[in-house]
Parts: C-alpha cells; sequence; structure tokens
C-alpha cells in the first residue's frame, strides 16, 4: 500500500508500506481519503515526532 511518510522536519514521502497484518479484535480498512489535522501539521513542520511516522487519522474507506 502507499502512504505519505514522515521523514524528518518538513519532509513527507509517498512510499510503498507493507499492509499491517491484523488481529481478531482489529480490522483492516481500505483508505480512500485521509485527512491529516492541524496538529499532525504542527508535529511535520516542527519535528516532535520520531521518524518514519504516518500521519492521518481523519479516513474515509472500505472495510478489507
Amino acid at each position: 500500500m502507499r502512504a505519505a511518510v514522515y521523514r524528518g522536519p518538513g519532509i513527507l514521502r509517498v512510499e510503498e508500506v507493507p499492509v499491517p497484518d491484523v488481529v481478531p479484535s482489529e480490522m483492516l480498512v481500505r483508505v480512500d481519503a485521509c485527512g491529516v489535522c492541524g496538529t499532525d501539521i504542527k508535529k511535520i513542520e516542527r519535528g516532535l515526532l520520531p521518524a518514519p511516522r504516518i500521519f492521518g487519522h481523519e479516513i474515509a474507506g472500505t472495510v478489507a
């Protein structure tokens, strides 16, 4: 799957990443659209969290 991966302050790259494994209490969602909130943008611009990281928790998609 493809994801915008945070690689350091102000650096995002679209990369191929592995599809995550899920356990019986979880579900896999094929994401059609993803928003990045203002707090995440500040973290990306200021480098407040360690890289690599995939931001974005505002999604629309289909349960796979």
